[in-house]
């Protein structure tokens, strides 16, 4: 009996700081987004920035599975997508 509670907490326990991970996790990703649109709208952007974005969407989609992030992270691709061929097409330019 105090063997399944102990058991109980430890699950309790590793549900919060997973839930934490991903709280921070997720804080950590909008203030990366945030840093990204003052680099468009200041246009100072650069490919390094985007593909650092591009390595943070793989983790997340490694890291968590949920419908709703997955169509976020796919937006968030895309636009990545969208902003590097634009790079490259200034710097062929």
């Amino acid at each position: 009996s105090s063997d399944l509670s102990l058991f109980m907490l430890q699950e309790v326990d590793n549900e919060s700081n997973a839930r934490n991970k991903a709280v921070t996790s997720g804080f950590d990703m909008l203030e990366y987004l945030d840093g990204i649109k003052i680099s468009l709208l200041t246009g100072t952007i650069s490919p390094d920035m985007v593909w650092k974005l591009d390595e943070l969407v793989k983790q997340w989609r490694e890291t968590f599975n949920d419908p709703q992030l997955e169509s976020i992270l796919d937006e968030i691709e895309l636009r990545a997508a969208v902003e590097l061929a634009k790079l490259e097409n200034i710097k062929n330019y």
